[in-house]
């Protein structure tokens, strides 16, 4: 087989964001300078920057980049749970799975995932793309770092899922000896590392470049598969020179998170949520312009004199002016030319920045918040069925995003041994072997997200939920049969209520618990039904008795 050219490659990949970058500097521009600024690799000082941006819009970017870590994945709480693939079966597997949950939260607070995935979330609902790297374990943590849009490009696999991507980022000559030694490193980088002026100021560009291999092999029982032989080829090259390959690896699984918050047609990038409210970005820029300019006459207003009084009159508070005689009837000076509206333009900017809001889902954000306070169910229901259905498609597809990047992150742990603390017995059948018999591949666990756009939308689902049993009640209240109710597993919906609320594992009796406590009602039962059998034949004993006597 042909090797591959991983120059080549890393020089096409790298050219597909080229035509996103005029939109990514249109919206960045207008909505957050500073995003501007690490899009062109610059840094302008304030006093340079022109007043090109809306706060507006930088708001409501902010709120919806928030609702991402508030609403999917809330530091500091369980958001997420393993469950049971469908392949496997037995309670054992159950409270392994999840009693992994808790570590694998712990795990993820311990790091800097938050901060960074927050960092990616201003990109996505920027740009319409977020990008954050997992490296593995540094040390005795997870390691994560956000991959700022416009430092790296992205290709898709048949089935639109991003598979490849090439990043570029700068280093030192120490930091690039430090991390990829000598033996392959360019020689304008060791020259400027032998010189002391240069080894820690001097930077050089980089590329790190990810793509499946066609050949690959799986960990075995030792986990010792070579980097070079691993699924996805991990390749650092020096984007100088003739682009030197400095180092080659690999990762077992894709070890990039890239979110996108709406599919764009063909596009591999996705579709910025500000795109949807281009005119209205410029026009509220212009009319923050002209309030400006329209307070500005009112606090100063423009004034008309006549020749004679230039530099003679004092327009400080309490100020004197002599004049002569002369010119006592002509009415000047006297404000001329301030008759703009301000309240016309005011009103006319809180309409855009509604119109912005709502590109932003702002106002779907605001009912999401307010579930939490006290609401009828038609409240609750009419509010939520309406507003849910407009921000589910997004929230929908980053959680397809984040499920193989949580999947990933799950191996790690497992091959770390995070998970051998757990007391519960472990799953066999987590190991998926090859057909030779020495390798495996680790079974990824089906993942529930329990934030509070999942509650939300779950609790639409449960309104819908409680007027079906409540129509069904009301038919058996109205006809007495309930026959029909053989239909309902009640402890799989109790389970199912109950796991759309996010309840803990720790709530739930185990299987034997549960079957031993429904005997011993079943006895008592049986045993309370055996003592009225012989306490109605004592009676009719005794009746009998009474009536021969």
């Amino acid at each position: 087989m042909k090797p591959v050219d991983y120059r080549l490659l890393a020089e096409s990949v790298m050219q597909s964001m080229d035509h996103m970058r005029p939109i990514w500097d249109w919206l960045s521009e207008r909505i957050m300078p500073r995003q501007h600024d690490i899009l062109n690799w610059v840094r302008t000082p304030p006093s340079k920057r022109k007043a090109k941006h809306t706060s507006a819009a930088a708001e409501a970017c902010n709120t919806l980049a928030s609702s991402f870590n508030l609403y999917i994945t809330p530091s500091g709480q369980k958001w997420c749970k393993f469950v049971t693939p469908g392949a496997l079966s037995g309670e054992k597997h159950e409270v392994w799975y999840a009693n992994s949950s808790d570590v694998f939260i712990d795990e993820l607070a311990r790091s800097k995932f938050y901060a960074e995935k927050h960092a990616a979330d201003l990109d996505l609902c920027l740009f319409g793309t977020g990008c954050l790297f997992n490296d593995g374990l540094r040390g005795d943590l997870l390691h994560f770092r956000h991959i700022p849009i416009g430092a790296y490009g992205i290709a898709e696999n048949a089935n639109r899922d991003i598979d490849t991507i090439c990043r570029s980022f700068h280093f030192t000559a120490h930091q690039a000896v430090e991390r990829f030694g000598t033996k392959n490193m360019p020689q304008d980088i060791m020259r400027a590392y032998n010189r002391p002026n240069e080894r820690l100021v001097t930077k050089f560009e980089f590329w790190h470049l990810v793509t499946p291999r066609k050949e690959y092999t799986l960990p075995n029982g030792e986990n010792n598969v070579q980097p070079r032989n691993m699924r996805y080829a991990s390749v650092y090259l020096y984007a100088g020179g003739n682009r030197e390959i400095v180092e080659e690896g690999g990762y077992h699984e894709f070890p990039y998170l890239v979110t996108r918050f709406l599919n764009w047609g063909d596009n591999v990038w996705g579709y910025p949520p500000a795109y949807k409210c281009y005119d209205e970005l410029n026009r509220n820029i212009k009319l923050d312009r002209a309030q400006d300019t329209l307070t500005d006459l009112q606090v100063y207003p423009r004034v008309l004199q006549v020749a004679e009084l230039v530099g003679e009159i004092d327009f400080r508070a309490g100020g004197r002016t002599v004049v002569s005689p002369a010119l006592e009837g002509n009415n000047l000076p006297r404000e001329w030319m301030t008759g703009g509206r301000i309240e016309s333009a005011i009103e006319r900017q809180a309409n855009i920045e509604r119109r912005i809001q709502a590109a932003f889902y702002v106002p779907c954000l605001q009912v999401i918040s307010n579930i939490e306070r006290e609401m009828t169910a038609a409240e609750v229901r009419a509010r939520q069925e309406e507003k849910i259905v407009a921000c589910s498609p997004a929230y929908a597809l980053y959680c397809s995003d984040l499920t193989p990047f949580m999947a990933r992150i799950f191996s790690v742990l497992y091959r770390a041994g995070k998970f051998n603390t757990i007391k519960a017995v472990q799953p066999p059948e987590l190991r998926v072997p090859t057909s030779d018999g020495e390798s495996f591949s680790i079974r990824a666990p089906k993942i529930t997200y329990h934030g509070k756009i999942n509650q939300a939308i779950a609790q639409a689902e449960k309104q819908n939920l409680d007027y079906a049993l409540a129509s069904v009640g009301s038919y058996v209240q109205l006809t007495g049969d309930t026959v029909g109710l053989d239909i309902i597993d009640t402890d799989k919906l109790i389970r199912h209520t109950l796991d759309n609320s996010g309840a803990p594992a720790e709530i739930y009796r185990s299987s034997t618990d549960l079957l031993a406590i429904r005997k011993r009602r079943d006895e008592e039962r049986s045993a309370a039904l055996q003592l009225q059998l012989a306490q109605a034949a004592n009676q009719g004993t005794q009746a009998q008795r009474n009536l021969n006597s």
